[in-house]
């Protein structure tokens, strides 16, 4: 799980009850909260650190001791965090997105009457959850990893038509900087 940094983030909306759903499902969590969440130390993180203390498939990590989980995992639960388009184009693995109240750091984004780009998206690179749905966490999470070759054609597809340069980014840059 790596939920954004912001208030109202997938944690504190429903954080506790979907960690259950998950580990009640079978599945080990590993929570990788923002770094920024890390500094601020959100009445949420504590909360959830106490109530999953004896649970061994759960853990916290900070994506700096020991790698980042992400790297691991089968599959990603977050709700507008960045993270979902690394996982899922980077990684060709399906996203569980919780659809609570989207991160704005940029109000005047509304001025180019667009959508954001993470809106237009989360349904091609997994699904999206309503928080009010959060114990059913566990058993979409179980057929997104089950479906997940179904996935692979269609994030390929969507970095193809999205991304500049993939796996060649660094040298293209550099060129056109030399």
């Amino acid at each position: 799980i790596a939920p954004t940094w912001v208030d109202g983030n997938l944690m504190e909306v429903c954080g506790g009850e979907l960690v259950e759903s998950l580990l009640a499902a079978g599945l080990r969590v590993i929570l990788r909260p923002h770094r920024d969440s890390i500094d601020a130390d959100p009445p949420w993180l504590a909360a959830v650190r106490t109530r999953f203390a004896g649970d061994s498939r759960f853990g916290i990590s900070d994506g700096q001791t020991g790698g980042n989980p992400v790297d691991r995992a089968d599959l990603l639960v977050t709700d507008w965090s960045g993270a979902a388009l690394s996982f899922s184009l980077g990684m060709e693995k399906p996203v569980l997105s919780v659809d609570v109240p989207a991160k704005v750091l940029n109000a005047d984004f509304v001025r180019f009457e667009l959508p954001a780009f993470e809106e237009t998206v989360r349904h091609r690179i997994g699904r999206v959850l309503p928080p009010e749905h959060a114990a059913d966490a566990g058993d979409i999470a179980m057929q997104l990893i089950s479906e997940r070759r179904n996935y692979v054609p269609v994030l390929r597809e969507l970095r193809r038509e999205t991304v500049f340069n993939p796996g060649r980014s660094a040298a293209v840059g550099a060129a056109i900087l030399h």
